[in-house]
C-alpha cells in the first residue's frame, strides 16, 4: 500500500508540473505567457542588472487576419514564432506578450550584443516565405524596440523605453530594429 501511494504522488505532482507549465506557456507558440514571461524578467532582474529588453511585433498583422482569416494569421505567427527562436541566443527568455506581440529578454547582453540578436530576428522573420494561398506571397516583417537594463530601472520602466523604440520603428517604416540604452533619470 506504501509503494501505491508512493507512486500515486509521483504521479499527482508530474500531474502538477504539467498543468502549471501549461499554465506557463502560451498555448499556440509554446512560449511564456505574459503574466509568467513578466513574472521570469523581475526574477532576473534581482540577479544581475545586465541584459536587455526586445518587444517584437508583427507589421501589420491585421491586414493578414482581415484578408486571409485567423487560421492563416495563426500560421503566420508559428513561423514568425520560429523565426525569433532561431535569431535568439540559448538561454534567453521568450514570451508572447500580446496578440502579435513577442518579448526577449536577452540576459547578460550589452547593447551591441542586443543590437546584433533584434537585426537577426529581424533578417530571420524577412527570409519567411509565406504563401497564404496557392499563388500568393505575402511577405512577413517586425518590428522591434529594445533597451538596455540600467541597475535602476524598473521592469515597467523597462517595457515603456523598449515601446518607445518600437514605436519609433513602426514609423520609421517597419521591418526595423531599434535598440538603445534608456536616458538615465535626473537624481
Amino acid at each position: 500500500a506504501h509503494r501505491e501511494l508512493a507512486r500515486a504522488h509521483a504521479q499527482l505532482a508530474a500531474a502538477h508540473r504539467r498543468l502549471s507549465e501549461k499554465a506557463s506557456r502560451d498555448d499556440m507558440t509554446g512560449m511564456l505567457n505574459r503574466e509568467t514571461f513578466f513574472a521570469t524578467l523581475e526574477r532576473s532582474r534581482r540577479r544581475s542588472d545586465r541584459g536587455a529588453l526586445l518587444i517584437i511585433d508583427a507589421d501589420h498583422f491585421k491586414a493578414i487576419n482581415d484578408s486571409y482569416g485567423h487560421l492563416t494569421g495563426d500560421d503566420a505567427l508559428l513561423l514568425i514564432t520560429a523565426a525569433i527562436k532561431k535569431g535568439v541566443r540559448a538561454g534567453d527568455v521568450l514570451g508572447r506578450i500580446g496578440g502579435e506581440e513577442f518579448g526577449a529578454f536577452l540576459a547578460g547582453a550589452s547593447e551591441q550584443e542586443a543590437r546584433n540578436v533584434a537585426e537577426r530576428i529581424r533578417r530571420e522573420v524577412e527570409r519567411i516565405a509565406f504563401h497564404p494561398v496557392e499563388g500568393t506571397a505575402v511577405p512577413l516583417t517586425v518590428s522591434i524596440g529594445g533597451t538596455v537594463c540600467t541597475a535602476e530601472a524598473t521592469v515597467s520602466e523597462l517595457m515603456r523605453a523598449a515601446d518607445r523604440r518600437l514605436y519609433e520603428a513602426k514609423h520609421g517604416g517597419r521591418n526595423l530594429a531599434i535598440v538603445d540604452r534608456p536616458v538615465p533619470r535626473a537624481a
